[in-house]
């Protein structure tokens, strides 16, 4: 969607995710962490920019982006060809 994540650090967040590259990190069920981080966002239109861009890449990187979806989805359609 091209928009900056919040997320919390529970389960394997931080092992994918890079604070502050790709998304803003807060502490799980911490609503003063998660306000401040969506007021920061709101704040620093550079942030947000970075944080799209990071995702971006992040996602492209795994074969998640919307081109490679795309693309897989085709190879299944492909292989069921009759």
């Amino acid at each position: 969607m091209e928009v900056p994540v919040v997320l919390s650090n529970a389960g394997y967040t931080q092992s994918l995710f890079t604070h502050e590259k790709d998304c803003l990190i807060v502490p799980a069920q911490n609503p003063v962490a998660l306000a401040g981080a969506l007021q920061r966002l709101i704040g620093d239109g550079a942030l947000r920019t970075q944080m799209t861009r990071g995702a971006s890449e992040l996602l492209y990187q795994y074969k998640k982006d919307r081109t490679s979806i795309v693309r897989e989805v085709r190879a299944y359609y492909d292989e069921l060809q009759w």
